[in-house]
């Protein structure tokens, strides 16, 4: 774009102070608020922990009970492994490990103050604007969710990381010439970089299939274009083998992570039943629950207590009761579904600050409707005057942003918006489908985080193609 704020490239110097204000917010907030009375402590947090101590203590990669973990993929608890060497204690209980827990902290909060500087090159990568890349590098010093997520025992702050990584080599690639030779170390990259995030979050791995279509969307020709594809997805395919190995060998079965067994049954089916049944939804809960319970100990009657049988996937076993509601009321399934990635585009991550003021940071409801978070987050719950006016910032700007990208996807019917812009818009679109489609079973604003870069550079380059006309009128 032609107007700019800055006219070359950024300095080390000044990336390197993006990265030093990005620490000293995180390091604040953790230090002064986030540490005490253990609020990093969030609702997954244990399924990352107790696989993590078993790690240590040269278990393997299993629960307290000694049975293998496979809902949870051993990317996070590898990194949190080592620092147990700070906890002399032999216990699974969570508050033993004090030390260790903020140990790892301090060091995620370190790497994740890289973020802001990972925006300015993907928004450069991007569009070449120079005014975008710097507010994408402020917004990621700023930003409410990837500030939180950084002060978490959760994989979302260092997972954004990872993810913005491989959008960088994804999207870097697209701005080679045909006869560039740098295309598949980017591509290398980008591979690698979104295996280390599916390692955390295995979300990833149908990332990694909507990457091939996206890679048909550069200027190559289709030969080189196919070529691309598949040196990608062979990469990524070999770098995740080891753990479809491992599962396969314990379970008989080809499976990287059970994700959708025990979503389907906990989140959809239950709110399917209690329509047809015209029950309360945590009563319908219950009897999914206990349909699961009854079908996963049946599998273990039938083992009957035999050696070098396949293990058990409880995960797998609790589709059983889930798929009948799903099947026979597709309808439903796909209303709630819709509904809750709507949750997860639009929530507010200041809605964290309400949970942790309220001391309700811990567990999660068994359902949660997006006007209700919005109203708790900017009205109806107690929470401090300052994370108020932030909270009603947030909102602000994200209403801005949405109509930015609103007006831009109008835009595309419309010869010059869609010469300038199609190739930017369409990919990215199809990168953000691909996270935010896959949380239908529980939204969250922080599932949308590895997208977030995006859904800013669509929603701000509007206006900044609205000003750019604008100052073209008045020359």
């Amino acid at each position: 774009m032609k107007y700019n704020f800055f006219t070359q490239p950024a300095t080390g110097s000044l990336l390197l102070i993006f990265f030093v204000v990005a620490f000293v917010i995180r390091a604040t907030l953790f230090y002064a608020y986030i540490q005490h009375e253990q609020r990093y402590y969030q609702p997954d947090t244990l399924s990352y922990t107790m696989p993590a101590q078993a790690l240590y203590w040269g278990k393997g990669f299993v629960n307290p009970n000694g049975m293998a973990v496979f809902w949870r993929t051993p990317g996070y608890p590898l990194f949190l492994a080592p620092f147990y060497t700070l906890s002399p204690s032999s216990s699974w209980q969570f508050e033993h490990h004090e030390a260790a827990y903020k140990a790892a902290l301090w060091i995620q909060i370190l790497f994740c103050s890289l973020l802001p500087i990972f925006f300015y090159f993907l928004a450069l990568f991007l569009t070449r604007s120079l005014s975008l890349a710097y507010m994408l590098a402020t917004i990621g010093t700023l930003h409410p969710g990837s500030v939180l997520a950084s002060t978490f025992l959760l994989t979302d702050g260092p997972a954004q990381l990872f993810f913005v990584l491989f959008l960088m080599g994804i999207f870097k690639n697209f701005r080679f010439k045909q006869d560039s030779r740098h295309q598949y170390l980017y591509l290398a990259g980008a591979a690698l970089a979104l295996s280390i995030y599916t390692w955390m979050r295995p979300m990833g791995q149908f990332v990694g299939l909507a990457t091939i279509i996206i890679l048909f969307f550069s200027h190559f020709s289709v030969r080189e274009k196919i070529k691309q594809a598949l040196f990608f997805i062979t990469l990524f395919a070999l770098s995740l083998s080891p753990w479809f190995v491992r599962n396969y060998q314990l379970t008989g079965k080809i499976f990287f992570c059970p994700l959708f067994g025990l979503y389907f049954n906990v989140f959809n089916a239950p709110k399917i039943r209690a329509r047809i049944e015209n029950i309360p939804h945590e009563l319908a809960w219950k009897k999914q629950c206990y349909e699961a319970e009854q079908e996963i100990i049946s599998e273990y009657k039938k083992q009957n207590g035999k050696i070098g049988l396949p293990v058990i996937v409880n995960e797998i076993i609790c589709m059983r009761p889930a798929l009948p509601w799903i099947m026979g009321h597709p309808h439903y399934f796909a209303l709630d579904w819709i509904i809750e990635v709507c949750k997860t585009t639009f929530d507010l991550y200041m809605y964290q600050c309400v949970a942790l003021y309220n001391n309700i940071f811990k567990w999660d409801p068994l359902v949660e409707y997006l006007p209700e978070k919005l109203a708790a987050t900017l009205w109806t719950m107690p929470l401090p005057w300052g994370a108020r006016i932030l909270a009603y910032i947030e909102l602000i700007s994200e209403l801005i942003l949405w109509i930015g990208i609103f007006a831009g996807l109008f835009g595309l019917f419309f010869q010059h918006w869609r010469r300038r812009f199609f190739s930017l818009w369409i990919p990215c679109g199809i990168m953000i489908g691909a996270v935010v489609c896959q949380t239908g079973g529980f939204g969250y604003a922080r599932l949308r985080l590895p997208i977030e870069p995006l859904i800013l550079i669509l929603g701000i380059i509007f206006w900044l193609a609205l000003y750019q006309t604008y100052c073209k009128k008045i020359e």
